[in-house]
């Protein structure tokens, strides 16, 4: 009841002041929650590439190391160098 007399008491000015305020204030909390999430998924993004490079590398090494593999077993078995 204390809080609803203070309201009350209060000056039209101050009162017009808090009602608009409150608006702003939610604005301004979202965007910068906004902006956070932003920032984070870019974040993400930038180490899902990084990630596909690794796996991209990771895959032509892998296939690099078959065709050695093959190359050195049908040297080994035939004594030709082609």
């Amino acid at each position: 009841m204390a809080v609803k007399n203070l309201f009350i008491n209060l000056p039209i000015a101050t009162k017009l002041l808090l009602v608009s305020g409150v608006p702003v204030l939610a604005v301004l909390i979202l965007s910068l929650v906004t902006y956070k999430s932003v920032e984070t998924f870019s974040l993400d993004e930038d180490h899902l590439n990084d990630v596909y490079h690794v796996q991209s590398a990771s895959s032509e090494f892998m296939r690099l190391v078959v065709d050695l593999e093959t190359g050195f077993r049908g040297y080994v078995l035939t004594q030709q160098p082609q």
